[in-house]
């Protein structure tokens, strides 16, 4: 992918944002933001789960229970108010992947695995016009990207500044060149675009 063709998938898919699934996680998440009841938060992690195959069952166990209790306990909505208005851009960039790691991490200790893809994928639904959904296919056509677009020492420039070289970093650093490129950049369409459900 390059960004001609990213131009013409989101022209695309721009038009079809409103998917039944997707629509069922942003309402029962929008009437349900906040993580004081565990039982409310499992119900999330859950929607999220299953519905995005994020895959948590590999930690092994009950990790959608462990997620739910453990988020309660860390009181992570202290760490997401911090967000709770921000927009995905160059400004916020900063923002967005710290607070990432930050419920990464948390989820990374009591999974003892790093959960980056469920992480982005369950707060791009709380905020989703601050967190793009990251996964190996659209990690990979962003990279795609970036390199035919010759940024990658930009990128990794943005890195190092940010003091994070993780997955999730590289990907957002590279959503933020990519966004300068276009003059429209909604999230969700952004993630069907690099996703590739079917070539633009």
């Amino acid at each position: 992918m390059n960004i001609a063709s990213f131009v013409k998938g989101y022209k695309k898919y721009k038009e079809k944002q409103n998917y039944p699934f997707d629509g069922l996680i942003y309402e029962h998440i929008k009437n349900n933001i906040t993580h004081v009841d565990a039982d409310i938060v499992y119900a999330k992690v859950v929607l999220v789960n299953r519905m995005y195959r994020a895959n948590l069952k590999f930690a092994g166990g009950d990790p959608e229970g462990t997620i739910a209790d453990g988020l309660v306990k860390e009181k992570v909505d202290d760490k997401l108010q911090k967000v709770a208005n921000a927009k995905f851009n160059a400004d916020s960039l900063g923002l967005i992947v710290s607070t990432h790691k930050v419920v990464t991490d948390c989820c990374e200790k009591l999974l003892h695995r790093k959960p980056t893809s469920f992480v982005s994928k369950y707060l791009h639904f709380h905020f989703p016009e601050a967190f793009p959904i990251f996964d190996k296919y659209a990690y990979n056509s962003a990279w795609n990207i970036v390199t035919s677009e010759g940024l990658v020492e930009k990128i990794k420039g943005k890195t190092e500044e940010l003091k994070n070289d993780g997955d999730y970093a590289w990907f957002c650093a590279s959503l933020v060149n990519i966004q300068t490129k276009v003059t429209e950049f909604n999230l969700k369409t952004v993630d069907r675009v690099l996703y590739g459900y079917e070539e633009p």
